[in-house]
């Protein structure tokens, strides 16, 4: 992950509409539910970026900041 910094991985928090009715998210990357939103740090251009991301995507960030 040499190309972010500053990346975390927080819980996803279901919000309601105005309606009362619960507003689900999908993964930005293949589109299954989101379970949690990562936040992370261009180190190129310093841009700050948050994403959805489903069980797979969160275990690949989490892999990375291990490696």
């Amino acid at each position: 992950m040499k190309n972010w910094e500053n990346i975390k991985i927080e819980d996803y928090v279901l919000t309601y509409n105005k309606y009362n009715r619960p507003l689900f998210h999908s993964c930005n990357w293949c589109g299954n539910p989101a379970i949690k939103v990562i936040t992370r740090t261009s180190v190129f251009s310093g841009n700050t970026y948050s994403d959805f991301a489903c069980e797979r995507h969160t275990k690949e960030w989490k892999e990375g900041l291990e490696n």
